[in-house]
């Protein structure tokens, strides 16, 4: 019962710590107004760039893409890598990888399907009328009320594309908060399904050292995309939560003693689902997070150290990752051992 009261409140600590950093660029956006430049106009867009709020938005949305990068292809894709090899899988193909990349595919399809009903192509009828009306447009008698007409409709698509732009950025955030979330999920059932406390701890340690960066970096995000203050809270909650969700499934997985055997059946699911999980976060990472630091504001030297930092702040959350897969083999071993002396 002890060791299920440190479970608990491991899993609360880093729930607490999620919504902690999660809910912190909210806070700071009330003063610092971190929300991207919306204006097309060149000299505006180049001015704004320089101006130091769009400079640290910049260096954040590059940071938390660094933490990001970090997290797949250091820990997310050897993870599956790992898992799928234990299940002995006889292919050619790199399967790890492959499953990645059918994520990435995925969410690329999705998105261009979505953009052809948001924001369908003209046809080429509605194209010529549209160019016979612009020559034409201030040569006849009403050419001022025709060229008014062009210019509403100009500006009538600039809207709508800007509309679909957003959508799309909305949709992208969505992803990554259910990939994020996901994988939070099995990381509260890993840290459930821990038979002793050191274990729990050194498994809470280092998710925590992760965690709360990506914390950050998705609230940024979603701060950079203007989402309401209602979907703002709601994604952070339900990131925030998964791991509380995971480590529940867990802890009656091992205290109502159902089937060992269930956590060996749901484990290849569970690695394939990350592994297109992944693929979802780097098509995001650089379809969505980079491109938008660049046009927010910085030089490309800030971008790529502020990457670079990012990256760099996530490794150390792998040496515990590697210490606790050691100190667990360990102790399956010394396990494995009492059970041949009896």
């Amino acid at each position: 019962m002890e060791l299920v009261v440190q479970k608990v409140l491991a899993t609360g600590l880093i729930v607490f710590l999620s919504l902690s950093f999660g809910f912190l660029p909210l806070l700071l956006a009330r003063r610092y107004d971190f929300s991207s430049i919306d204006t097309l106009d060149p000299v505006i867009m180049k001015r704004e760039k320089k101006k130091m709020k769009n400079v640290i938005l910049s260096f954040l949305l590059n940071l938390g893409g660094g933490v990001l990068i970090a997290n797949c292809f250091c820990h997310w894709l050897p993870e599956v890598r790992e898992g799928l090899e234990h299940k002995s899988i006889d292919s050619f193909l790199p399967l790890a990888e492959v499953i990645m990349c059918s994520g990435f595919f995925f969410i690329c399809g999705l998105e261009e399907l979505l953009h052809h009903f948001l924001h369908p192509h003209q046809t080429p009828e509605s194209k010529v009328k549209k160019e016979m009306m612009k020559e034409t447009g201030f040569s006849t008698n009403n050419g001022h009320q025709n060229g008014v007409t062009h210019k509403d409709d100009e500006e009538e698509e600039k809207e709508s594309e800007k509309t679909a732009s957003q959508v799309k950025a909305a949709i992208r955030t969505v992803f990554v908060v259910f990939a994020l979330s996901f994988h939070s999920m099995i990381e509260g059932l890993a840290l459930s399904l821990e038979g002793e406390a050191a274990g729990v701890w050194l498994n809470t340690g280092a998710t925590a050292l992760h965690k709360f960066v990506i914390s950050f970096s998705v609230g940024v995000e979603l701060i950079s995309n203007k989402l309401s203050l209602c979907t703002y809270s709601l994604s952070i909650v339900m990131f925030s939560l998964a791991p509380a969700l995971g480590s529940t499934v867990g802890i009656l997985l091992t205290e109502l003693s159902f089937d060992s055997s269930i956590e060996s059946r749901i484990d290849l699911p569970l690695q394939i689902l990350q592994g297109i999980a992944t693929g979802t976060i780097v098509y995001v990472v650089f379809f969505e997070i980079i491109p938008k630091a660049k046009t927010v504001g910085g030089t490309g030297k800030q971008h790529i150290l502020a990457m670079i930092l990012g990256f760099a702040i996530f490794l150390p959350s792998l040496y515990f990752h590697q210490d606790h897969e050691e100190g667990g083999d360990t102790t399956s071993c010394t396990n494995s051992s009492a059970v041949v002396q009896h």
